[in-house]
């Protein structure tokens, strides 16, 4: 494009562009103005400069201010300009690969942060039993078909936090790839 306006206008129509290349003198605004305003619409394309100033303040803005990826001095050879834009392209992709890799961390993140507060529940749950069954027999006159009734209640509650426990080391062995996996043909229904 060689209005920026129009260029602004093609990026906010939702096309994705990988890597955007303007010079810093273009009509109606500077390329570190039209680049700031690029990064509200579109923040992640790669950005690259070209201009024919000698002065060292352009570079700087232009890398701190509006995000240049790489800056090229006029006259610049194609070659030069091939390899910037195959840089910028790659930087991308690189960047899109890592906001995923991220992403993908953040729901992990999640998921372990869920599994624990839920592994939680599942372990207080039987050790209050445990606990509570516990001091009623150590407190109470009972029958003895009441002791046996909170025996079977705290054996049953010690099985379920055992269980739990072994579903969280085999959670931890998996993670650790530590566990060999066993492939063997299963009934659906069953399941």
């Amino acid at each position: 494009y060689s209005n920026p306006a129009d260029a602004l206008l093609a990026v906010s129509s939702g096309r994705e562009f990988e890597v955007i290349l303007c010079d810093q003198q273009m009509p109606g605004m500077t390329g570190t103005e039209f680049l700031k305003r690029l990064d509200v619409i579109s923040p992640q394309a790669v950005r690259i400069m070209l201009t024919g100033n000698s002065d060292q303040q352009t570079p700087v803005e232009a890398v701190n201010a509006a995000k240049v990826f790489r800056f090229l001095n006029k006259p610049c050879p194609a070659e030069r300009l091939i390899a910037a834009i195959d840089d910028g392209v790659e930087e991308y992709r690189r960047r899109e690969l890592l906001n995923s890799t991220a992403a993908s961390a953040n729901t992990a993140e999640i998921a372990r942060t869920e599994i624990l507060h839920n592994m939680g529940h599942e372990l207080r749950m039987p050790l209050n039993h445990i606990l509570g069954f516990s001091e009623l027999l150590r407190s109470t006159e009972l029958e003895p078909d009441q002791v046996k009734e909170y025996a079977d209640i705290i054996y049953g509650s010690g099985e379920k936090l055992l269980n739990e426990i072994n579903n969280l080391i085999d959670l931890a062995t998996i993670r650790a790839g530590a566990m060999e996996v066993v492939r063997s043909p299963v009934s659906c229904d069953a399941l």
